[in-house]
């Protein structure tokens, strides 16, 4: 696991998330934010890296 998403994942630690499907789009959406922390329309794994 990058180092990016890893950072992302923690920040969620311990709080409800779920996997939606918005036609081909799917995203991980923390409950307890009300944040998407990952959009596959958006990121894959190898944009996440290019962040830092």
């Amino acid at each position: 696991m990058n180092n990016v998403l890893k950072e992302k994942l923690a920040q969620h630690l311990g709080h409800k998330v779920s996997i939606v499907r918005y036609g081909d789009c799917l995203t991980l959406e923390c409950e307890d934010c009300n944040e998407v922390i990952f959009d596959s329309d958006v990121y894959d794994l190898k944009d996440l890296e290019e962040e830092v």
